[in-house]
């Protein structure tokens, strides 16, 4: 029987509580696109049916943007709306004037909510980002920087999207938490869960585990034979890079001095385990396409606002 949905995440401003009060980054974002978001956010938002289970039999109804005002309460801790002040009122609010993270936060509890998370809404939100040139991106429901628009489109948000599979799941979550890491202006763990990132993927494709060395060693005879072995021998040094920046710069060979790793190394650490992991895992579906899968009707208790519309087909 569906149930209330529950936002399972930790909010951008929560992930970023530290390097946010130490004004490590800005999240200015213009008036125009905060109308933008709130209006994109309406249009996204869906009907909710539920019931409990002490009672059955009887069905109630809420909305997405209901339940994000009532998730964000609860996972930021902050005390219950008077009865005199909607909570749509509230989310307006802070889409037209709240701080920045606030509104970072309020889209990605929304997303949460939704069901299978609904990608063509982060790509709205996206779209609206991109339109009035703000850095700010939604990738699997997590808000990122990005300082390069060719980056973004082309390497990191694909190699986000090729790293979702089940069996990528490892390699997924420490891409994730490298590009969080990189957000947060913590370098140096960014480029060490860049290296595990590229590491996993080679490890979840060559079905091989062992050394960096080792494992581009078997990508080489599994993934690579569409080169003569020694071109391919000198292109796999390549997919060393990440490693090696990591070993220089995220723990290892520093000597008694720990020093301090300036943000564009991160920033390459993070864009050079992308574009790894989107050939890896690219020379891997040559090999090994993705069975097609049939869509089956499913049911739940959420209706799309959208589908309450007149059925015309204009």
């Amino acid at each position: 029987m569906p149930d209330l949905p529950e936002a399972k995440i930790r909010p951008f401003s929560l992930r970023h509580g530290q390097a946010i009060e130490d004004r490590a980054f800005h999240t200015d974002i213009p008036d125009r696109l905060r109308n933008r978001l709130w209006l994109t956010a309406q249009e996204w938002n869906e009907v909710i049916h539920y019931n409990t289970k002490d009672n059955p039999a009887w069905w109630s109804s809420t909305s997405v943007l209901d339940e994000t005002a009532r998730e964000y309460e609860r996972l930021l801790g902050l005390t219950r709306y008077s009865r005199d002040s909607s909570r749509g009122n509230r989310l307006h609010a802070i889409f037209v004037g709240g701080s920045g993270p606030e509104v970072l936060d309020i889209l990605e509890i929304m997303y949460a909510l939704m069901p299978d998370g609904e990608p063509a809404f982060q790509r709205a939100i996206n779209d609206a980002f991109v339109d009035f040139s703000c850095p700010w991106r939604l990738a699997d429901g997590m808000f990122f920087r990005m300082d390069s628009a060719f980056l973004e489109e082309e390497v990191l948000a694909r190699a986000t999207d090729l790293l979702g599979s089940p069996e990528l799941a490892g390699a997924h979550a420490e891409f994730m938490r490298a590009r969080d890491d990189l957000t947060d202006g913590a370098s140096r763990d960014a480029i060490v869960y860049a290296a595990h990132s590229v590491e996993s993927t080679l490890k979840a494709v060559t079905g091989k585990s062992g050394t960096i060395d080792k494992l581009q060693q078997e990508f080489i005879s599994y993934g690579m034979d569409d080169l003569p072995t020694p071109k391919a021998r000198a292109a796999a040094k390549a997919l060393m890079s990440v490693a090696i920046l990591r070993n220089e710069l995220g723990g290892h060979g520093q000597g008694a001095a720990v020093m301090e790793v300036p943000q564009p190394y991160a920033e390459l650490a993070v864009h050079l385990a992308a574009a790894i992991n989107f050939f890896v895992v690219t020379q891997h579906l040559k090999r090994k396409p993705p069975e097609s899968e049939k869509a089956e009707p499913t049911e739940h208790g959420y209706t799309s606002a959208r589908e309450l519309d007149d059925e015309i087909p204009f």
